[in-house]
């Protein structure tokens, strides 16, 4: 029995204002050639299946393109949600997709039983390995969170809640296949690993994050969240497959990769299966003469155009910096090649900065609601500032999925 692991397409992202179709699109050419070549029987996809919980038009036609594509494969699709999705979105197609044999789960379902799927043998016959299938667990899934009183509390009950949904999990796993392989799948924040700043921050600004510890009683723990591919620290049994794609300037340096697990005879062996690169970022900053001799030496080594950002630095205020910086994108990008989708300009002398405050704004794309919520509430003390975030946080998710619902 064969099963590749993915997560966190985050369809519909965007650097800045411009789209990453295209790199989703080769992505998904690339893991239908994986699985035909290595004979996969199960697909698990591990959530963030959307970057956004309203997704347009384009990010739902990509999205069922691909299930299209992959129902044309002897390969069971296995789809749960991340903090990113709207759970009844990943959910109202369940029947129709069910009868494709494709399994979504947006909603946690209560009952342990409920939650277990049996992964067979290429025979059909014989169950290799079980399979937990957890998408996102939010507060109402562990409702006893919101019994908690003071902001502690509440942490530790969120901990606890996640913790003892997957402690019943391995129990109910353990009672109903003895003696096989046990897999859970999951979408959460566990404690010792490597966060980008492209990850939304899940249940209490990931201060509910969970310890290795909690995490027993399961073979293999197949997670999404992590934007980097990663095991988390002091064990080999709890995984990140990560993104695979990058999907911020910070991630420019990420190796993008599946992981394929085949159980035979009780042995389970992983393989990771690294992502070729498709796209190269780039991140610039220098004086308007080293930008020039940079940009013009930049060559690109994939089948995508380059995409730059560039910050121009000088000491000292002068409109031929200004310039510059506003011809920067039409002088130096080249199609097929090179574009330049951010630049900035920043001046070191202090005088400069009230010549050229404009330059200092922010691009209004790079505003989100949490950052104009950091901004504002920067002074308050620190333990008021995290528990309004938390409600913050909590007001926001439940706005999205009331406006998924209309």
């Amino acid at each position: 029995m064969k099963l590749l692991h993915t997560s966190d397409f985050h369809i519909g992202k965007r650097l800045y204002d411009y789209e990453l179709i295209e790199d989703h699109q080769l992505f998904f050419n690339w893991l239908i050639q994986v699985i035909k070549d290595n004979e996969v029987d199960y697909l698990l996809v591990t959530g963030d299946i959307f970057d956004q919980s309203n997704p347009s038009q384009e990010s739902l036609k990509t999205y069922y393109s691909l299930l299209a594509d992959l129902t044309r494969l002897k390969c069971k699709v296995i789809i749960t949600a991340g903090n990113h999705d709207s759970p009844a979105l990943i959910d109202a197609p369940a029947n129709i997709l069910d009868a494709l044999d494709i399994c979504v789960v947006g909603t946690a379902h209560q009952e342990a039983k409920d939650v277990i799927i049996p992964l067979y043998h290429k025979s059909g016959k014989v169950v290799a390995a079980a399979l937990a299938v957890v998408p996102f667990l939010r507060d109402r899934d562990i409702r006893k969170a919101g019994e908690a009183v003071s902001y502690d509390t509440r942490i530790e009950a969120v901990r606890e809640g996640i913790a003892g949904y997957y402690r019943d999990v391995a129990e109910e796993m353990d009672k109903r296949y003895p003696g096989i392989p046990h897999i859970a799948s999951g979408h959460l924040f566990v404690q010792g690993v490597t966060v980008s700043p492209s990850e939304r921050e899940i249940q209490i600004g990931n201060q509910a994050g969970i310890s290795e510890a909690s995490l027993s009683g399961v073979d293999y723990f197949l997670l999404g969240h992590m934007h980097k591919a990663q095991d988390v620290e002091g064990t080999a049994c709890i995984r990140y497959c990560g993104t695979p794609i990058p999907l911020s300037f910070a991630e420019k340096d990420y190796e993008h990769k599946v992981i394929l697990i085949n159980v035979e005879e009780g042995v389970v062996k992983e393989e990771d299966i690294e992502i070729p690169r498709q796209r190269k970022l780039e991140v610039l900053e220098g004086s308007v003469a080293e930008l020039t001799v940079s940009l013009q030496k930049l060559e690109n080594p994939c089948s995508l155009p380059l995409l730059a950002d560039v910050t121009v630095v000088e000491e000292n205020y002068t409109p031929e910096a200004m310039l510059f910086r506003e011809t920067l994108a039409e002088e130096f990008s080249r199609d097929g090649e090179l574009l330049i989708i951010q630049s900035r300009i920043r001046f070191l002398s202090k005088g400069a900065s009230s010549v050229a405050h404009e330059s200092h704004l922010e691009e209004f794309q790079e505003i989100t609601p949490e950052k104009v919520f950091d901004d504002v509430f920067q002074s308050y003390d620190k333990n008021e500032r995290i528990r309004l975030k938390e409600m913050f946080l909590e007001i926001k998710q439940d706005a999205e999925e009331e406006e998924d619902a209309l």
